[in-house]
């Protein structure tokens, strides 16, 4: 009598199969989604160190117009600088924009944010918005020079030996996570150019009539 030919799979050889399917299935979607969070997470610090490259530069654009005036005095503290700037207008009929600006650290249970204010004085408007949130720390440095000319960082600007009533350049440092530290340095020109220099002689006569 002839054995018939089996055809098929047993129970047993079933149940190992879909073991090892459920094995190499748990694998792929764990390397999957380790590397969908190792991507998410990249693309996060990318944006959050380009904004951090723009506050840069919009911070080096505003303290390279800041201008002295006498009753608005370039504040500098650690975690604090306000100044006085005077922005070109778009229109060539209108006159020059006075702002006082102030960047600000301010710390809250969850996080570090560095805010910017913004008042303009001839129509007394403000504006406020976080830059940057969230951080680990943001610290403001100012330069103290002695009657030798030497100088170190200090923690708040005092004119000093310098007698300017702006400091040269200061710097900013900031860390985004424990260890990760970016700093700044920022140049402030001495000299005032022509066209704001004209501003300012038209603005401050135009504030002595008042």
């Amino acid at each position: 009598m002839k054995r018939r030919s089996r055809i098929g799979f047993t129970l047993l050889e079933l149940l190992i199969a879909l073991s090892l399917f459920s094995v190499i299935m748990v694998v792929v979607s764990s390397v999957f989604s380790t590397g969908i969070l190792a991507w998410r997470r990249a693309e996060g610090e990318s944006e959050q160190y380009q904004e951090i490259r723009l506050t840069f530069d919009r911070m080096g654009v505003e303290l390279r117009n800041t201008i002295p005036f006498q009753g608005i005095p370039f504040e500098g503290k650690e975690d604090r600088l306000s100044f006085l700037q005077v922005r070109s207008s778009r229109s060539p009929s209108s006159s020059p924009e006075w702002m006082v600006v102030t960047y600000e650290v301010k710390q809250t249970p969850q996080a570090v944010s560095l805010v910017r204010r913004a008042k303009f004085l001839l129509n007394e408007k403000e504006t406020e918005d976080v830059v940057l949130s969230p951080l680990s720390g943001v610290r403001f440095s100012y330069p103290s020079f002695d009657e030798k000319g030497k100088w170190d960082w200090k923690e708040s600007w005092d004119p000093g030996a310098l007698k300017k009533s702006i400091p040269p350049f200061l710097k900013m440092a900031l860390s985004v996570r424990e260890g990760e530290k970016w700093e700044k340095l920022f140049l402030i020109p001495i000299l005032i150019p022509t066209e704001v220099g004209e501003a300012v002689s038209q603005g401050g006569s135009e504030t002595d009539e008042e």
